[in-house]
């Protein structure tokens, strides 16, 4: 038996029908960053939630404090933040090791962003960055900077690799010491050290010199820059184009004499260790038989040469549009701003009422971490707007009553560098509802009156109309 399908005039199968524009709810990432700048003091009694904690390591008094003067402790925290490397990055924080007998001390780590599942490096003089032992090094390290108040971490004891010349397995106290790429059993190799209370060839002039630790037994954690004791560290990675790697440069602001903080630096010289294309910043410390407070504050993550990037490049929206009286979800995306910096994403988006609105670019690099979160929600007469953490998504709630109104935004984007577009506008049609599409049955000639198809035979009916559709509903 056949069946007849009716054609209506000129050929095309039309039908009116009810549209769910591609606008449907999408999931939003929640309290989300990414890339640089990173910003944390760790006042408050809280972190960010990208701020990942393990072994002892947890939030105390506005700081976080990796061990406590116990023993055989061991505490680490990193930054689940992906910070492209391919500009380098700087980083700042201040540190605190106290009121212990004075073992063992604190790393600050790169590693792979990419690793799937992270895992701390072995303690005690590993300072859980560097394998020990049978226990594996930090899952895909890059980077290792040690500063040890016992002095294993310089040394080859427990299955590390190198040390410091003629020292063996030997304890070398009161030393910064960077160690290079490793996961697993295997790397981790010792590349550089300097050894704080000692002259000579990787030592320090001795009006420079100063312990790695603040103080022993009953002493506190120091916070003025004008007591002696203060520690702050500076780390920079700088590209090398010629040689692959990085200019690696580790500074510290120390306080040796009361109100006379010092910048002495400890390294500045290649790393030449090929980098991943993104990077995730952390800490870890430890104690043994010997132990110590040891305790981090202030972190900063930058990109190294903030000022040879360019600012993303936005563009007037004018082709959006909207449904009244429910929640629309839209994506600015590649087609709407240009990034031009390697690796770019947009990191955060931001909504104002006006041009005259937008606010210069701040220029303390804390202020331009994430979106400010008055920017990123703007109540309008006819409706709500509502940016997403991460990324370019946004919600627009309309007010029924602004039906065939068009609503004009200005936003700005920031991309994974920290840098910040000039604003421009997005303008939205309220309607009722979406237009109407055409429905073509697939495969048969448009000047088609009538088809037949034979009992069970289907027709594939395509949808065509000026706006994108995410689904269809007749």
């Amino acid at each position: 038996m056949k069946a007849k399908l009716e054609l209506l005039a000129k050929g095309k199968l039309f039908f009116r029908c009810c549209l769910l524009f591609w606008l449907s709810v999408l999931p939003f990432y929640v309290n989300a960053q990414l890339g640089f700048p990173y910003c944390e003091t760790f006042d408050g009694g809280s972190v960010q939630s990208n701020t990942v904690f393990g072994g002892t390591a947890r939030l105390l008094d506005g700081v976080i404090r990796l061990t406590d003067a116990g023993v055989d402790q061991n505490g680490y925290v990193y930054i689940d933040i992906p910070f492209p490397s391919a500009y380098g990055l700087k980083a700042s924080f201040e540190y605190y090791i106290y009121g212990g007998s004075g073992a063992d001390g604190l790393s600050f780590f790169l590693f792979d962003a990419a690793t799937p599942n992270f895992s701390p490096g072995g303690f005690g003089g590993s300072l859980g960055y560097a394998q020990r032992n049978n226990q594996p090094g930090l899952s895909r390290g890059y980077l290792g900077i040690g500063f040890d108040s016992f002095g294993n971490f310089g040394n080859s004891s427990e299955g590390k690799i190198g040390g410091f010349f003629g020292v063996g397995t030997a304890l070398v106290p009161n030393t910064v010491v960077v160690r290079g790429p490793g996961n697993g059993l295997t790397g981790y190799p010792f590349v550089v050290g300097r050894r704080t209370m000692e002259t000579g060839n990787d030592g320090m002039r001795p009006d420079n010199q100063f312990t790695i630790s603040s103080g022993g037994f009953n002493t506190n954690r120091i916070t003025d820059p004008n007591i002696p004791g203060y520690r702050k560290v500076f780390i920079e990675l700088q590209p090398n184009p010629f040689e692959g790697g990085f200019f690696l440069t580790v500074r510290m602001l120390v306080t040796i004499s009361p109100g006379r903080p010092e910048i002495i630096t400890i390294f500045d010289r290649p790393y030449f260790f090929t980098s991943p294309g993104s990077l995730k910043v952390g800490f870890a410390a430890s104690t043994g038989g010997f132990t110590n407070i040891h305790e981090i504050d202030n972190l900063t993550v930058e990109v190294f040469d903030l000022d040879g990037l360019e600012d993303p490049l936005a563009k007037n929206i004018d082709d959006k549009a909207s449904c009244a009286a429910q929640e629309n979800t839209f994506e600015i995306t590649l087609n709407e701003v240009e990034l031009f910096n390697e690796n770019s994403e947009i990191a955060c988006l931001q909504f104002y009422p006006s041009l005259e609105a937008i606010e210069e670019e701040d220029s303390n690099v804390c202020s331009r971490a994430k979106c400010r979160p008055e920017n990123r929600v703007l109540v309008l007469p006819q409706g709500i707007f509502k940016a997403a953490d991460v990324g370019g998504k946004f919600t627009f709630f309309p007010n029924p009553e602004f039906i065939d109104d068009t609503v004009k935004v200005y936003y700005t984007v920031t991309d994974n560098y920290g840098k910040t577009s000039k604003g421009k506008y997005i303008s939205l049609l309220i309607q009722e509802s979406p237009d109407p599409v055409s429905l073509v049955a697939d495969g048969i000639p448009s000047n088609t009156d009538q088809a037949r198809k034979c009992e069970g035979e289907g027709v594939l009916l395509k949808a065509r109309g000026a706006d994108d559709y995410f689904a269809y509903e007749w």
